[in-house]
Formats: C-alpha cells, sequence, structure tokens
C-alpha cells in the first residue's frame, strides 16, 4: 500500500502536416486503370501521441488506356477531394475508416460526362487501402460504381 509514483507526466498531443502520394490499381465501368493520388493531410493524435484522425486534401490521377491506331492511348481524368478518416485502433499501426468526397477537375475520353462528383469510403493500414467508390455523372444524374486497392509510399 505504497505510492509507486505521485507525479502524472502530460505529454502535449502533436499534430502533424503529412504529404505523401500511392498507387492504386481500380475498376470502374468494365474498365482496369492505375492512378498516382497526391494528399496533403493534417494528422491529429490523442494525449498518447497515437494517430486518432486525419483530414486534408487528395488530387487522383486516374490513368484509363483505350487501343489506339498505333498501339494504346491514355486518358487522364483528374479529382480534387476532401477526406476525413479516423483511427479505428490505436494501439500499434493505425487502422484508417474513413469518407470523402470530390469533383472532376480534368476530363478525357468517354468515362465521365458532364459535372461528375464522387464519394467514397477508405479501409485499411497505414501502407494499404480498399477504397469503394461511388460515381454521380452525367450532371449528378447518372450512378456509377467503381473501386481501387491503393499503396502509400
Amino acid at each position: 500500500k505504497t505510492l509507486a509514483f505521485n507525479e502524472t507526466k502530460f505529454q502535449m498531443p502533436i499534430d502533424m502536416l503529412t504529404l505523401n502520394a500511392s498507387f492504386a490499381f481500380g475498376y470502374f465501368r468494365n474498365s482496369f486503370y492505375s492512378e498516382i493520388t497526391f494528399n496533403a493531410m493534417v494528422i491529429r493524435n490523442d494525449h498518447f501521441n497515437r494517430p486518432a484522425s486525419q483530414f486534408g486534401l487528395i488530387y487522383e490521377n486516374k490513368f484509363f488506356t483505350t487501343s489506339a491506331e498505333n498501339g494504346f492511348k491514355a486518358e487522364t481524368n483528374s479529382f480534387l477531394s476532401l477526406g476525413y478518416s479516423m483511427n479505428a485502433y490505436r494501439l500499434n499501426d493505425p487502422f484508417w475508416i474513413g469518407i470523402g468526397g470530390g469533383l472532376l477537375v480534368r476530363n478525357r475520353g468517354d468515362y465521365f460526362t458532364g459535372n461528375t462528383a464522387k464519394f467514397f469510403i477508405t479501409t485499411g493500414s497505414k501502407k494499404f487501402r480498399l477504397i469503394p467508390e461511388f460515381y454521380l455523372t452525367n450532371d449528378f444524374k447518372t450512378f456509377s460504381l467503381g473501386g481501387k486497392l491503393s499503396y502509400t509510399f
């Protein structure tokens, strides 16, 4: 019945700004595509300095390939999105669960027509994420599904 210590040291949470890139392989409208994504995220830590939540800006470049007269042609479609994720498992390696949405800012080819928005759900670890995507294309009138597997560098 003795006191082992009588002082608790409080450690101020450290929030971080991260800039990173990821590569993804996805499927949309009967086509496979590759993707390069650039993220600028603010990670908020809890009072134990474990990652608790993150939010930020996401710029995606989706590379669809189509056959042309002399081989293949790449058509790049780009989205600018906002995302929010929370850490569901805070002990060792974070497991992120999040949502987000964005708008089409560069349209090439016939994959998206008119104004296009996308919404997504993200789940996964620090490196690998599985991301189902929901698209509203044709001036937000046509609903389409897609998905991708992402690897963050």
